[in-house]
Order: C-alpha cells, then structure tokens, then sequence
C-alpha cells in the first residue's frame, strides 16, 4: 500500500516536534530544513536515521539534505518506500 504524502508530511512533522523540539506551527510544507529550522548536518544525519526508524527506510545525508524543504522530504520518502515495495 502506497502511503500519502500528506501522512508522510505529519509524520513528518511528529518526529521534528518529538526529536527535535520543533514548535508545531513552525512546520509548514515550505519550512526548509536548514534556514527554516536551522537543522545543521548533525541534526540531518539524526533526522535521516529517526526517518529510517519511522519508515523502514535509509537515507542518505544527501539525500536529505537534497530534499531542502518539509514537502521535498515527504516526497523522498514516499518516492523510496515506493521503491522498495
């Protein structure tokens, strides 16, 4: 079963306001993940192992990082779980 981005995006948003601290209405689908929330490349290797957790996926840290923003994260996601079904 194929899973909807938009459920990605609020799982999404679930793991950066547990994980990370993240104020929930902060976290709009153009929030980029370095200039919006200031997530530097620790922060993204953390978040790419707590989405492998979530998802059952691996991410790259470039592949994060190449997302940019909430909705091209999303995106990845749905895209690699889709690939790997």
């Amino acid at each position: 079963m194929q899973m909807a981005t938009d459920d990605v995006f609020q799982r999404l948003v679930g793991i950066l306001v547990d994980q990370f601290g993240k104020a929930r209405e902060q976290l709009t689908r153009d929030t980029t993940l370095r200039g919006g929330l200031m997530l530097d490349s620790l922060d993204l290797m953390d978040l790419s192992t707590c989405i492998g957790q979530e998802f059952g996926l691996t991410l790259d840290l470039h592949a994060v990082r190449s997302a940019q923003s909430l909705a091209g994260l999303a995106r990845l996601v749905v895209e690699r779980r889709r690939l790997a079904a």
